[in-house]
């Protein structure tokens, strides 16, 4: 009952990262299925996480089965991945194993690990990292950038691959396009600009 209650008023919060907020009761616990939310100042839902099997400690919680949302202003980004960290006194989260992170736009980055820090709103890895969004494909040695993967860093062994949009009776504009380079790739989806680095 005490687990309940205190489980509940923590969740009730208006936010539930918050630096130096009371620690829960000495000893781990642990619950079949954890979900959390966090909002904004007018009280719209700004984040979410869920899993199953959460080992609670005094500041991390360990997840199974991750889901976690992020609701921007014009880009909502699902995370998911088999195990997962959900340190709620630094406002991060640490994703292992099938990472998978999807925009509302189309774009699409898996890897094996991803560290989300919720405070900056950066996304990193130093995995291998392939991305996926329109006709290009990407490929590289660990990224870093903003959740919504407008804007993403790639460090190196970048392979980059274009199937343009083209009829199938056009014969003159190639089928597929691949370009490599030894990095860093920056990339702006924005602008609609890549910049590939040495080796190119």
């Amino acid at each position: 009952s005490l687990l309940f209650f205190l489980i509940s008023c923590f969740c009730l919060r208006e936010s539930a990262f918050c630096v130096g907020e009371p620690a829960l009761p000495a000893g781990d616990q642990q619950m079949a299925d954890f979900s959390l939310s966090g909002f904004g100042d007018k009280g719209k839902k700004a984040w979410d996480i869920a899993g199953q099997s959460a080992d609670i400690g005094p500041e991390v919680i360990k997840l199974n089965d991750v889901v976690s949302n992020f609701y921007g202003e014009t880009e909502n980004v699902k995370l998911t991945a088999d195990n997962g960290d959900f340190n709620r006194v630094e406002g991060s989260i640490h994703l292992e194993d099938n990472v998978v992170v999807t925009t509302s736009s189309g774009a699409r980055m898996t890897t094996d690990t991803l560290d989300w820090d919720r405070k900056k709103q950066i996304v990193r890895t130093d995995s291998v990292v392939q991305m996926q969004k329109n006709e290009m494909t990407i490929k590289g040695q660990g990224a870093k950038g903003f959740p919504d993967l407008n804007k993403v860093d790639l460090n190196k062994d970048v392979q980059v691959e274009i199937l343009p949009k083209t009829p199938e009776n056009d014969k003159k504009t190639p089928r597929k396009i691949e370009i490599t380079c030894d990095g860093p790739l920056q990339v702006d989806y924005q602008k609609n600009i890549a910049t590939l680095n040495n080796n190119v």
